[in-house]
């Protein structure tokens, strides 16, 4: 199976090539980057570790099938790499990600990690997704959080920084796929959008909606509210000004989110007359 191009509201997911190798070189080392993965990842960074590793694990790795890589770019920019995204054959590690510093905050490495789980599951039929997670690296356990996953196990793993713990997070196909029917029933009403962004712009500023395409269908739209920072008492201060039949939710037993915020659509034999 062949790598192919992914795309989501923001972002296009090429598969990774040799070239972007220079691009990666003078993105990705820094700490902040670093510090949670692997401990194979040399640190100091080699001047040539990009190319190294591309040309000689990641791009084999590819061609035999065991690997499934892209590289994250802007849609408003799509000749900029902005980070990494990949997949992997592996009892406990199917999944990894880093983004550049400048990007971090802005929920984009959520939808990657959505259009690549969507891949995973529908196009390679794999029945299990496993990650590894920093127990530290709250940034990344959020967005497994979002995903409905479930920690599985707690584990020692070695880190750039150091020898630290580790939590394995799953979701199985038949989970992935019931999260993403209930998120993407019904058809969305655009008033309901606009109301949605007054009323969380009132309590807590500017907070746009993103439309996640690796959740919808064609007659079937979904959008996000992505890296709010709200605590839960925050979302109960929301969902508490809102009337009976409306369509924010934010449960991680309803939704499987628990840093967002997902507008549904309302059911229609609740709105007829």
């Amino acid at each position: 199976m062949t790598t192919p191009t992914l795309e989501t509201p923001r972002l296009v997911l090429r598969p990774l090539q040799l070239d972007d190798a220079d691009q990666v070189q003078e993105l990705f080392p820094h700490w902040e980057i670093v510090r949670f993965l692997n401990s194979v990842v040399p640190w100091p960074y080699p001047a040539d570790g990009a190319l190294t590793f591309y040309r000689d694990v990641a791009l084999p790795a590819i061609a035999r099938g065991d690997e499934w890589v892209w590289t994250l770019r802007l849609r408003s920019d799509p000749d900029r790499v902005i980070g990494s995204i990949g997949l992997k054959r592996s009892a406990d590690e199917n999944r990894g990600f880093w983004l550049g510093l400048p990007w971090h905050g802005q929920g984009l490495m959520t939808e990657a990690a959505d259009a690549v789980t969507d891949f995973w599951f529908d196009t390679l039929k794999f029945p299990v997704l496993r990650v590894p997670k920093a127990v530290a690296n709250t940034a990344s356990c959020r967005i497994s959080e979002k995903q409905g996953m479930r920690v599985v196990a707690t584990v020692e793993r070695d880190y750039v920084s150091g020898r630290g713990e580790a939590q394995i997070w799953e979701v199985t196909a038949e989970e992935w796929r019931a999260r993403r029917a209930r998120l993407t029933s019904g058809r969305i009403d655009p008033q309901r959008i606009e109301e949605a962004r007054a009323l969380l712009g009132r309590l807590f500023g500017p907070t746009p909606l993103v439309h996640a395409a690796s959740l919808s269908a064609a007659d079937h739209d979904v959008y996000l509210k992505i890296e709010t920072g709200l605590r839960n008492w925050n979302f109960t201060e929301v969902t508490g000004q809102l009337q009976a039949g409306d369509e924010i939710v934010t449960s991680l037993d309803v939704q499987g989110l628990t840093d967002g915020l997902a507008v549904v659509p309302r059911d229609e034999s609740k709105t007829k007359d």
